[in-house]
């Protein structure tokens, strides 16, 4: 039993690294928490309840959010057997948006992301008033996990030039602080004056639970892997809202050398059609025209760099739902959703045209990273407007390790199961029954005995495996600047039933195996412990 080692699991996000919260008072939040909990074999456990909370408030004051959200929250987490696994948050339907504070708002996604993060003078930063500059307020917490650098303006000299803000494209190609995989308990490179936890957050949401339940169901259809669909920016629709235009073009050009299909278009249309896509980014007041024609791939991820996109009143109908939204500032993010986008940025109040997700995240995303880790390298600041719907867990562009487990195998002989990547496996996380019995690298003798953990002859058990990929190798495409390491840590995991069988039985193929696909790879004798069956591999 000394090989039950437990280690820090370098690796992206997967089901154990997720809690949901959901509005116990909304008659379907529960209903949409499970939803998404089953696609992505989210155990029970990791479903946070948050009571007290009226559905219909669309912000909360920041002392109501402590006692309400976020302390519940901490409880939930703490109860875990595990809770400094738990990296991601995922926020239902059913919750406030934003947080009123004693200067401006912060979304309550921007607030629950710092959890109790300190700044430079040892003060929390949830619950300071934002800072003000000038007439405006203006965002000051800095990521730091941004994926920051030098400036590269020759690289994105493009209609209206290059801008400071929008610049982690350039520092992608070039390889300059590239990211792994996340954790939160991270020492992050870019730290200033922020210390402490950090988390990926994103929102379930549309106009209604539908709308929410199918961003689940857009993200499972989409592990089959990304379209050949394009990337598409489109040029902004003014000086203000084309600021990253330059990074845009930029990124997709980058793209497009590596092998992924994109789109530039030159010219803003209010009234865009005809196109399918993987990305559609541009920045415009009034998009209402060009959204409903454009047709989104399992995957789609959208953001419009305008001020209120995301403002609370923009995600609701009127009573009848003939309109959607009933009352509307600028353009709703949720109308991406229900067109049929997997994931939408926008903003709760106003943001200034600079705290926008940069477009090196396009990159990030199509090079294999999770929705969540992408859009974390690439947000500027933390504790702001910014608001992201969608499953951080979507990775369309990543190849997902492939995980079989025998149905049945005798009690006198080793396990054999097969997890395996092209790049091969760097990290195993396995559970029996909620117990987790190890994470750490693969052992490199390959097997372990079934009667090492005493299991009986007749037992059914459970087993689950999380498996991450090992980093790619490093890469230069052509026109790319550097030779580029790229390490989403993409998770794949599987659960299935699991019986011990008396006796050494003839070896005749995998038999009654069940696979998530049938590459050739190192077999582990895993180690049997009761599991309540909980996770499944996309």
């Amino acid at each position: 039993m000394l090989l039950l080692l437990a280690g820090l699991a370098q690796a992206g996000l997967g089901p154990d690294d997720v809690i949901v919260l959901y509005n116990a008072d909304d008659p379907e939040a529960l209903a949409t928490a499970q939803h998404y909990a089953d696609a992505r074999d989210i155990p029970s456990e990791q479903l946070c309840a948050i009571t007290g909370v009226d559905p219909a408030a669309r912000e909360v004051a920041f002392a109501d959010f402590d006692s309400q959200i976020r302390t519940p929250f901490e409880a939930c987490r703490d109860a875990l057997p595990y809770p400094d696994d738990i990296d991601a948050i995922v926020i239902v339907r059913g919750l406030p948006y934003r947080v009123k504070l004693p200067q401006f708002y912060a979304s309550l996604e921007a607030t629950l992301q710092v959890g109790r993060a300190v700044d430079g003078n040892g003060v929390e930063v949830a619950g300071q008033g934002q800072v003000k500059s000038g007439t405006y307020t203006a965002a000051s917490v800095f990521n730091p996990a941004f994926v920051a650098g030098g400036q590269y303006a020759a690289d994105t000299t493009y209609s209206y030039g290059p801008n400071g803000n929008y610049m982690t494209a350039p520092r992608i190609v070039r390889g300059e602080n590239v990211p792994g995989p996340f954790r939160r308990t991270d020492r992050h490179a870019n730290a200033r004056d922020f210390t402490g936890e950090l988390y990926v957050v994103s929102r379930l949401d549309g106009f209604d639970h539908d709308d929410a339940r199918a961003l689940v169901d857009r993200s499972l259809l989409s592990d089959a892997g990304a379209s050949d669909d394009p990337l598409m920016c489109m040029h902004g629709a003014d000086g203000a809202r084309g600021v990253r235009d330059g990074e845009c073009r930029f990124a997709l050009l980058k793209l497009d050398e590596a092998g992924i299909n994109t789109t530039w278009l030159d010219a803003f249309d209010d009234a865009l059609s005809g196109h399918t896509v993987m990305a559609y980014w541009t920045g415009a007041a009034n998009l209402k025209g060009s959204i409903d024609g454009v047709t989104y791939a399992p995957g789609a991820v959208t953001a419009n760099l305008t001020s209120f996109g995301a403002a609370p009143s923009n995600f609701f109908c009127n009573e009848g739902g003939e309109a959607c939204p009933a009352s509307e500032s600028q353009t709703s993010i949720a109308r991406f959703v229900r067109a049929g986008a997997s994931a939408a940025h926008g903003t709760v109040a106003e943001p200034l045209n600079n705290t926008f997700p940069n477009a090196g995240m396009l990159i990030l995303y199509g090079r294999g990273y999770t929705l969540g880790e992408a859009a974390l390298y690439n947000q500027q600041y933390l504790y702001w407007q910014n608001l992201w719907l969608g499953d951080p867990l979507m990775a369309p562009y990543a190849e997902r390790p492939e995980i079989t487990i025998p149905a049945e195998h005798p009690a006198d002989q080793p396990l054999p199961t097969l997890a395996t990547h092209p790049d091969g496996v760097a990290w195993l996380t396995i559970y029996a029954d909620g117990d987790k019995v190890w994470d750490d690298a693969p052992p490199a003798e390959g097997t372990l005995p079934v009667g090492l953990l005493g299991l009986a002859e007749g037992d059914t058990v459970e087993l689950t495996i999380i498996a991450t990929a090992a980093p790619p190798a490093p890469d230069t495409w052509d026109g790319w600047p550097a030779t580029v390491q790229l390490d989403p840590g993409t998770k794949g995991w599987r659960s299935e039933t699991f019986t011990v069988i008396p006796g050494a039985v003839e070896e005749t193929g995998c038999g009654g195996c069940s696979s998530a696909g049938g590459h050739a790879g190192w077999m582990l004798g895993l180690l049997v412990l009761p599991w309540v069956g909980r996770r499944r591999s996309p």
